[in-house]
């Protein structure tokens, strides 16, 4: 098991690894899409990687919560939370969060929102696909993302966000 760097390195913006670029640190909001479509690329396309800190990360809280830039769960009359590091790496590994893009056919999309409502079940969730490399919408129905988000492992108890960055961490392992 790949231990967690407890220096962080810089990413290299030349692209040298064959990985999408990501910025060292976001230090400002992704503020057009395709800045938020880049940062989604970098994370699907590290993926692979990331999967090898699943289960360090469910145990180490300061892992798990590492706030994920371009995520949303919301949940009428529940929660309107972003997503953590470690929800993603245990979502993406079962339907419906990594799941087949209606797009390009492959099972390349993964889902890095979704909002809706429990009652009605109107909703639907959006995410990238690794394959085309698009942003795709209006993926239903929201109740299946409702169900697994519910009953996903719940990770490590932890009372505040970690103060790493996701960068941080795939620039540490990509070394």
């Amino acid at each position: 098991m790949p231990s967690i760097p407890n220096f962080y390195f810089t990413f290299p913006n030349d692209n040298s690894l064959g990985f999408a670029e990501l910025p060292d640190v976001i230090e400002k909001p992704l503020e057009t899409e395709e800045e938020r479509l880049s940062y989604r690329l970098a994370l699907v396309d590290s993926f692979p990687l990331l999967l090898k800190y699943h289960d360090e990360a469910r145990k180490n809280p300061e892992l798990y919560y590492i706030p994920v830039e371009t995520t949303l769960f919301s949940c009428a009359y529940f929660t309107n939370t972003k997503l953590y590091f470690g929800e993603l790496l245990t979502l993406w590994q079962d339907e419906p969060w990594h799941t087949t893009c209606p797009e390009c056919n492959t099972q390349s999309l993964f889902i890095f929102g979704a909002g809706g409502s429990p009652l009605s079940g109107s909703g639907s969730g959006w995410g990238v696909c690794s394959h085309c490399r698009k942003d795709i919408f209006g993926i239903q129905p929201f109740s299946h993302f409702f169900g697994s988000y519910l009953t996903k492992d719940p990770g490590p108890k932890q009372l505040k966000e970690s103060s790493l960055k996701i960068e941080q961490i795939l620039a540490g392992i990509k070394q």
